[in-house]
């Protein structure tokens, strides 16, 4: 099933709900490049909404990843929510539970992000080159 989302804004954090699968053939890094492409607007915070995932493989795992890194590289935060069984299993089997937070409820999430950002919180030179 090919991966569509929505966004939405909530205190200065994207909400990013993900529906369909997160792999290589039907993301084709889109969700790296959508956070990319948020930094660089001057987002920071992004909480991924996994509850409409059916499937991740070892792709849509790196690109979670790579989201993540990308957005504290530019100052900001990647979390994760409602992750599936097998998605957290597979987090904790390669040690990714410490390096991305998850959450099973949205309000309790979107505490732990700081206080809204705004644009100069960005690092803006990440981006040059």
């Amino acid at each position: 099933m090919q991966l569509t989302w929505t966004e939405r804004p909530e205190h200065g954090v994207t909400i990013v709900a993900l529906i369909g699968s997160l792999t290589h053939d039907e993301s084709g890094g889109a969700v790296h490049r959508f956070v990319r492409q948020q930094l660089e607007a001057g987002q920071a915070c992004f909480l991924i909404d996994l509850a409409g995932i059916t499937e991740v493989d070892s792709f849509g795992l790196g690109e979670l990843v790579t989201a993540m890194a990308d957005a504290k590289a530019a100052g900001g935060l990647v979390k994760l929510l409602y992750p599936g069984m097998a998605l957290r299993g597979l987090l904790l089997i390669i040690s990714l539970t410490r390096t991305l937070e998850m959450f099973d409820n949205e309000a309790k999430a979107l505490c732990t992000f700081p206080p809204p950002f705004n644009q100069s919180t960005v690092r803006s030179e990440y981006f040059v080159g």
